[in-house]
């Protein structure tokens, strides 16, 4: 009986937590499942590099587009079918649709923008646009 009691408890705690996450808050909004995935921004020399974590999920569920300087990045997570039908003790990993956007600096090159997907993890190269060297200009005489 203790064991029941217990999980109930900590199914009510987890519950209570989950309900306080932006990927609740705008399910309960709207109905849809929303989360924002994990993302590591950062920035060498040549280029800024984001590495957003996507567990469970492929290139096809992914969508990358730049509109001007704003780079967006949108998917989705869905559920196994065979989950649906399993009796669950706990639920820790979101699913369901994200969008996350990004105002990039005037020193990219988004034209050469690249993405990769693997093991879970999507890398997006933003180039910075390569520095202004001086040219020299001859002058000519009439």
């Amino acid at each position: 009986m203790r064991h029941g009691l217990m999980t109930n408890w900590m199914q009510e705690v987890d519950d209570m937590f989950r309900s306080f996450s932006p990927a609740s808050a705008a399910a309960n909004w709207n109905d849809k499942a929303w989360f924002s995935p994990a993302v590591d921004v950062q920035e060498t020399e040549k280029e800024y590099l984001f590495h957003f974590d996507l567990p469970g999920m492929n290139e096809k569920d992914l969508n990358l587009t730049v509109t001007g300087k704003e780079l967006h990045v949108t998917g989705e997570r869905r559920k196994d079918e065979e989950s649906e039908n399993r009796r669950k003790h706990r639920t820790e990993r979101f699913f369901g649709q994200f969008e996350r956007s990004f105002i990039l600096p005037d020193e990219v090159d988004s034209s050469k923008i690249d993405a990769q997907f693997k093991d879970g993890v999507l890398e997006i190269r933003v180039p910075k646009v390569e520095a202004v060297q001086p040219k020299s200009i001859p002058i000519r005489t009439h």
